[in-house]
């Protein structure tokens, strides 16, 4: 995710412009009642164009907010899925989780998954809302041999204490093709 880097304007700022607002009334004022020449008009002018140049937003002294990021542990909290057989929808279900299984991304695009207390290290890759998880050796039970498990997620919430992301996932045994998609829930 992006961070914006256009600050809000500072409290001096407006108080900046207020001033401007103020001096040029004045010195208005005090033209139109004296009637004084052309040149007090253009010292009028120069002194509000000053006023006004001077009232420029300052950012240097502001600190840009925290960009939120996936790095860290995320515990699942929902699960809302389709599972499909080749292209047949086999089924769907909606899971809520106890927030002891989880996804740790690690800065070295490395991860680990904890699901019902199995294990399964991963790599991802990840390109602004876009989120990869590859699973070289998915081991959804420790009663089945591993098997190669690509989720192909896209980033819909990201801040930082919820993730959310819509997944589809593609992953294979014995000659069948299981996909899976939906939308995921997580908290820091």
């Amino acid at each position: 995710m992006k961070a914006n880097n256009d600050y809000p304007p500072t409290n001096q700022y407006f108080i900046c412009i207020l001033i401007g607002f103020v001096l040029t009334f004045i010195v208005t004022y005090h033209i139109a009642t004296i009637n004084l020449i052309k040149m007090k008009k253009l010292l009028l002018f120069a002194v509000t164009a000053v006023v006004l140049a001077g009232c420029q937003k300052n950012s240097s002294n502001l600190k840009p907010a925290a960009q939120a990021t996936v790095i860290g542990k995320w515990y699942a909290s929902l699960d809302t899925g389709k599972e499909y057989i080749g292209q047949q929808l086999n089924g769907g279900d909606t899971l809520s989780y106890n927030h002891t299984d989880y996804l740790l991304f690690n800065a070295d695009n490395t991860g680990t998954s904890l699901t019902a207390g199995v294990s399964n290290d991963f790599t991802y890759t990840l390109s602004d809302t876009s989120l990869v998880i590859n699973f070289p050796h998915y081991n959804p039970d420790t009663r089945t041999k591993p098997i190669p498990d690509i989720q192909i997620c896209s980033i819909k919430q990201l801040s930082a204490t919820n993730l959310t992301i819509y997944y589809t996932r593609t992953f294979g045994t014995d000659n069948i093709t299981f996909r899976k998609t939906g939308h995921e829930y997580f908290v820091r």
